[in-house]
């Protein structure tokens, strides 16, 4: 409500009325999609005088672009002010127009240009791998950005640094492809086994990515490099006693690693229960002896945290007109004769 002066001498004074409004902000902005504008709109309105006038209500409202100002409506103040606290862009980059209106004036545009800009990052490849200390993790780390409205963007200059464990990065700068994605060549862990490594990818005014690589010896490989299926008579040792090898993400063979050899059917017997992996990597068995009943037998190859390995073997009944030597014959030296024919003589 405008202010009424009062009589003074007898004679009446005009009221006073807004007759003018000027900016007293930018009209003409720019500022990143989806953001605030440095400076929100403001005007001025002046009565008939030119004099500041308090007490008119202004209204701010969007009339171009999906941004947003608050509040809606200010009413000026004692120096005839009256500003929007913020205008926000819309997410999509573009022009964006907000007009000033107080109570019977016309308005005034505020105009703001959006402009695309990197708003976020996320990793595409996984934030936690293994590798053998020295050795390249078996993904490398790659990171997509994205503009306000989630839109992925081309030519954003990403930073990659190692920043623990002491390894490299090749290359540590990398442009976003059309996809929005830019990924290393190659992240090389340090040479200490079991250190923690880490990696940051950066944008400049976003918050960091960040990868994690463990410098340990990990198996994640157990391969049968024996037949896994087998014939011998029933109660004696297979020609080929199951083997293994044993290999790491990278592929590299693992030496000292505890392989385990268990029967699982037919009643037979392993030498040794479980072997470490040579210098080549291999878990071998000294014999695999069959049950004496002939049928299926099994024999299970297991690294901790692994599938296992099942190697299989039939047992199949001795010629007719023979019979096994027990470990007391051989033990003896005896030999084992075929029996003699019904009524015959030995």
């Amino acid at each position: 409500m405008l202010a009424v002066a009062a009589s003074c001498g007898g004679e009446g004074v005009a009221p006073r009325v807004p007759t003018a409004v000027q900016a007293v902000a930018p009209t003409s902005q720019q500022a990143p999609a989806g953001s605030d504008i440095d400076a929100p709109p403001a005007v001025i309105v002046r009565d008939q005088d030119g004099a500041p006038l308090p007490g008119v209500s202004v209204s701010f409202q969007v009339t171009a672009g999906n941004g947003s100002v608050v509040p809606s409506v200010v009413t000026t103040g004692s120096d005839g002010v009256a500003a929007a606290t913020r205008f926000t862009l819309d997410v999509v980059a573009g022009t964006n127009v907000v007009t000033a209106t107080p109570v019977g004036l016309a308005g005034i545009a505020f105009t703001a240009t959006g402009v695309r800009t990197p708003a976020s990052i996320e990793p595409v490849t996984v934030s936690t791998q293994h590798a053998v200390p020295g050795a390249d993790v078996l993904t490398p780390p790659a990171v997509r950005v994205l503009d306000a409205a989630g839109a992925p963007m081309a030519g954003v200059t990403v930073n990659f640094a190692v920043t623990g464990g002491g390894g490299t990065v090749d290359p540590e700068f990398a442009l976003t492809g059309e996809d929005g994605i830019a990924r290393v060549i190659a992240w090389t862990v340090g040479p200490v086994a079991f250190a923690a490594n880490s990696l940051a990818a950066t944008v400049t005014g976003l918050t960091p990515v960040r990868f994690h690589a463990t410098a340990s010896i990990v198996p994640t490989q157990v391969t049968a490099i024996t037949s896994q299926s087998q014939t011998a008579i029933a109660g004696t040792a297979v020609a080929e006693p199951p083997a293994v090898i044993v290999r790491d993400v990278q592929g590299v063979v693992l030496t000292g690693v505890v392989v385990t050899f268990q029967v699982t059917s037919g009643g037979g017997t392993v030498v040794p229960s479980s072997v470490l992996t040579s210098l080549f990597g291999i878990a071998r068995l000294s014999s695999w002896t069959l049950g004496t009943t002939p049928g299926a037998n099994s024999v299970v190859a297991s690294v901790a945290g692994l599938p296992s390995l099942t190697f299989s073997a039939v047992g199949t009944a001795p010629a007719a007109g023979l019979s096994l030597a027990g470990p007391a014959d051989f033990a003896s030296g005896r030999r084992i004769r075929p029996a003699s024919p019904v009524g015959g003589r030995e």
